[in-house]
């Protein structure tokens, strides 16, 4: 045999094998694909079973970070290294097939990186998709949106959800676009995304449950240790969906808070609001608020008496009140701050605002079995330019 029969040969060997890699990528590409779509979208593949009864949208996790004896400037920096890598994904059930879905994601996103990772099956597997038209396949347009969360590429993956008419404006819509905007740091867009879908599930007629043990755990899987971000496949059922966005709103507070030195006293208030959420969860970032408020020996937030319940936070803010003269603490609604300065002025006796302050407080530890998440949905829903403050 000639060298140059011998190339050929050798060339066709590798062309078949190449043929041989694109068919079997190919193949099990869709099959994951498909085990994955029916579990997250279970009306699409109405013959499969043991699915949940909502579909399930891929967010993005937050991570379980310490504030012990870290300074403003150090979290932001480790806040930026932690970002990198490729995620772990998390599901709040433990049934089989949840654990399969996730499965069958992650090793549809190895598959797709293999077909175009190569020039060859890159030109293949497009040439495939477009005798077949996938391009009408919605489920795969929402497959390559969670691609790019994935892999990190978020301003690609809101580009990528502009494009689909199809769920612009729903509540899934509006929760990947809410996690791109967190993670690229546009927490006022992420926001608005936030309280468009609150506001679409309060005015839901979709019933709710109080919270379960099973809520619970997925609450505990959002949450994951540093460095390695991650994603969740999140159940999106009403109760699921508002804990989210609760829990997303306050993860950006906090982003913001860590990054700013000094952070603005709005931000303090509006995280102090939803550190309730979860309580004693969030025991660590109240402990962060109070004493940035202890250094600068003022805080000045005119809604403490409409949000604040929580009889721990109640109790240390009486006790800086009556022990630590030093600080200045100007909490009361605007129109009884008034009242009280009026008295101050006309009697010349301070006990007054005093005993004003006392009345409040006395008044909120009978709010205290008031329901947190029905008041975190109404600071959501009508302080939306507060919050939006707090990050100027």
């Amino acid at each position: 045999m000639s060298h140059e029969g011998g190339s050929e040969h050798a060339a066709g060997r590798e062309t078949s094998r190449q043929k041989e890699l694109l068919y079997i990528t190919t193949v099990f590409f869709f099959h994951c694909l498909y085990q994955y779509t029916a579990y997250v979208f279970p009306r699409l593949f109405e013959n499969i079973v043991g699915g949940p009864n909502f579909p399930g949208v891929l967010v993005e996790g937050f991570q379980q970070e310490s504030l012990e004896n870290q300074e403003p400037h150090i979290k932001k920096k480790k806040l930026a290294v932690s970002q990198h890598g490729d995620p772990v994904v998390t599901i709040g059930e433990t049934s089989k097939n949840a654990t399969n879905a996730v499965m069958s994601f992650t090793t549809a996103v190895k598959c797709w990186e293999l077909l175009h990772g190569n020039e060859y099956l890159q030109k293949d597997f497009t040439r495939i998709c477009q005798i077949w038209k996938a391009d009408d396949w919605h489920w795969l347009q929402t497959f390559q949106v969670e691609l790019l969360m994935y892999e990190g590429m978020f301003e690609e993956g809101l580009k990528k959800l502009q494009q689909d008419e199809k769920i612009t404006g729903n509540v899934r819509f509006n929760l990947q676009r809410a996690s791109c905007y967190y993670m690229l740091g546009n927490y006022v867009q992420c926001f608005d995304c936030l309280v468009g879908i609150l506001t679409t599930l309060v005015n839901s007629t979709e019933e709710r449950q109080g919270q379960s043990d099973e809520t619970e755990k997925s609450t505990n899987l959002l949450y994951q240790p540093e460095p390695q971000r991650h994603l969740h496949l999140l159940i999106a059922n009403k109760e699921n969906v508002i804990e989210y966005c609760i829990l997303l709103i306050l993860t950006c507070m906090k982003k913001k808070m860590f990054s700013s030195s000094p952070a603005n006293e709005t931000l303090l208030g509006n995280a102090l609001v939803f550190s309730q959420y979860n309580w004693p969860r969030e025991e660590e970032t109240f402990r962060f608020i109070l004493k940035a408020v202890m250094k600068k020996e003022s805080f000045r937030y005119k809604l403490f008496f409409d949000y604040i319940i929580n009889i721990d936070i109640l109790e240390e803010f009486m006790y800086i009140w009556k022990h630590h003269s030093n600080v200045a603490l100007d909490l009361l609604p605007v129109g009884a701050a008034e009242i009280a300065t009026k008295r101050t002025m006309t009697r010349g006796v301070k006990q007054n605002v005093s005993e004003d302050f006392k009345q409040a407080m006395e008044r909120q530890v009978a709010r205290c079995g008031e329901n947190i998440q029905k008041l975190l949905l109404d600071f959501s829903l009508t302080k939306i330019e507060d919050f939006k403050s707090g990050f100027v």
